[in-house]
């Protein structure tokens, strides 16, 4: 079986942000589940749509002309929304020929059910080849935030910042930012350096956008730091991640998921 992704940037490192992070580890694990898993971005995707894939998965958000191009594409064409949908009315809107849609939300699920569509609940995952304990017998630091510097998010971070001590951050712009306790480690962390801070780190910061939040969404991050070894109690969050199965953390269990729905037919037109 062969299955094309479309996720908004994969080419450059240091561009690569929660969208392109969770495709790449899905492709990683199709692979070594025995599928061809090719990915694709804004720069290449006409590839995922004109070559002869089974399955196509978009989850690139920001570029119409992706979903214009749907219509013409033989595959079984799915779009998976793995982030905040805030800007992905669209979807309850437009008919661009997703024969159906996955989401991380329930709520959102059931709002895009009601407008007529087809839509699945499947959790995000992660790679656990890639994520997975490496820890050297010393800590780093006591907590961990990896994550650029957001104007709209700084005031919240700072809610859990607060009282806290030996923070070390990675992300770019806060170099220009200055807190007793923050020590800036750097703009980027390369991917496979992520699991050695994530062991390394006695708590871990996974903070959630309010949307998230509201409709019941579960970062990427989760599953990652989890992976890592960290129990649930050092995770520092706003969001409720008890759901989150820990047997289950590998995006292997994602894969079934979804081929049981293409299986049962149910989505068809």
């Amino acid at each position: 079986m062969k299955i094309a992704l479309i996720c908004p940037r994969y080419f450059n490192p240091e561009e690569i942000w929660g969208e392109s992070l969770e495709f790449m580890q899905l492709q990683s694990v199709l692979q070594r589940m025995n599928f061809t898993a090719h990915l694709y971005d804004i720069t290449n995707w006409q590839g995922a749509i004109t070559k002869p894939y089974d399955i196509v998965i978009n989850n690139c958000n920001t570029y119409g002309g992706i979903h214009h191009a749907m219509s013409i594409c033989p595959a079984v064409k799915i779009f998976w929304v793995v982030s905040s949908p805030i800007n992905m009315q669209w979807i309850l809107t437009e008919d661009y020929g997703y024969d159906f849609y996955l989401s991380i939300s329930e709520s959102h699920v059931n709002e895009i059910r009601q407008s007529g569509k087809v839509a699945y609940f499947v959790e995000c995952a992660t790679d656990t080849w890639t994520f997975h304990p490496d820890f050297m017998g010393n800590y780093d630091c006591n907590y961990l935030y990896v994550g650029n510097y957001d104007d709209r998010k700084i005031s919240l971070l700072m809610k859990y910042f607060r009282d806290k001590d030996n923070i070390h951050v990675y992300g770019n712009g806060w170099d220009a930012f200055y807190h007793p306790s923050i020590t800036w480690k750097g703009k980027y962390i390369p991917y496979e350096e992520t699991r050695r801070v994530y062991t390394q780190a006695m708590n871990v910061f996974a903070i959630h956008n309010q949307d998230m939040i509201e409709r019941g969404m579960i970062q990427g991050r989760v599953y990652d730091i989890l992976a890592c070894g960290q129990p649930k109690k050092n995770i520092i969050t706003n969001q409720d991640i008890s759901r989150v199965d820990i047997e289950r953390l590998d995006y292997k269990y994602r894969v079934n998921e979804i081929l049981d729905i293409i299986d049962k037919k149910e989505w068809k037109r």
